[in-house]
């Protein structure tokens, strides 16, 4: 019986031993990741004092490009994930408000942050999603961008950014894992014109840009990321839907069998009819991609 309860102990002790070696790794290789620097020259971007209509799309544009989705709806920030497993992670306060970043924001580092996902400082951000920013166009990002810029003060510090054990791990060990997205990014890419707002594939193209984050870059859908959020469905193969169907389904979260898509999918009710019938003509054109 001794001898049995010896084994055990040491096999006990090497699964311990082992999960400790392995945890040790995932901390060193995300930390390396977490803080690193990344020296990024932002595109010139020039950012004119805005009219009423300048500012109308860019508070259209922070609705449908879902910055309010993270950041709330006074772009004040907000805590997005809290529990020790996870970590603690809170967006940014945009505003010029105590705690927020407006004031000490230049232009070259508004640009930097959403097109690239970079702090000033040349760390990466955490959770922003630049792989489906950096292709907004010229017009767009300058009307976003002097949006932000003016949006009334709040005042709100967000809390010390904490990464738990199990969100390094799924970083580490999950290809997309949504943590640090600036190596996503082709970081090469100019900055072009936004195409004409019509109803067309190519604009339908360059507003799906928004879905990425969830559904891949080839739309095919991607497994679940953080804990609770489920895999986002493959929007490749929605030819058989009409397109009544599918503005339905983005706008009220009701499938064409009349289920009811999961809360995490938003609902695009800052989106216009252009904007989604253009979208649902772009999907159209999609070879269908068939994954298990």
């Amino acid at each position: 019986m001794k001898k049995v309860l010896k084994w055990v102990g040491i096999f006990l002790g090497g699964v311990i031993a082992l999960f400790l070696i392995a945890l040790g790794i995932i901390y060193y290789l995300s930390n390396q990741d977490l803080n690193a620097r990344h020296d990024i020259e932002p595109v010139a971007l020039e950012i004119p004092e805005p009219d009423s209509a300048m500012l109308a799309l860019g508070e259209h544009l922070a609705g449908v490009r879902a910055c309010t989705g993270c950041h709330g709806a006074n772009l004040g920030g907000e805590v997005m994930i809290n529990n020790f497993a996870m970590g603690t992670i809170a967006s940014s306060n945009l505003t010029s408000g105590e705690g927020g970043i407006a004031d000490t924001y230049t232009d070259e580092d508004w640009v930097r942050a959403v097109r690239h996902a970079v702090a000033p400082d040349g760390r990466p951000l955490k959770i922003m999603p630049s792989q489906e920013f950096i292709h907004l166009g010229r017009q767009d990002l300058a009307a976003l961008l002097a949006y932000v810029k003016q949006v009334p003060p709040v005042d709100w510090t967000a809390p010390e950014a904490r990464v738990g054990p199990m969100a390094r791990a799924l970083y580490v060990l999950t290809p997309g894992f949504p943590l640090l997205e600036h190596s996503k990014i082709d970081n090469s890419l100019p900055l072009k014109d936004a195409p004409t707002p019509e109803v067309s594939p190519e604009y339908g193209e360059y507003m799906a840009v928004s879905c990425y984050g969830c559904h891949g870059t080839d739309l095919a859908g991607q497994p679940s990321g953080p804990p609770g959020t489920p895999p986002s469905r493959n929007l490749t193969i929605l030819q058989d839907w009409t397109e009544e169907q599918f503005l339905r389904a983005v706008r009220e979260g009701i499938r064409p069998s009349g289920d009811t898509l999961h809360t995490f999918m938003p609902r695009w009710v800052a989106a216009t009819d252009t904007e989604v019938a253009a979208i649902y003509a772009y999907f159209q054109t999609l070879e269908p991609i068939e994954k298990e």
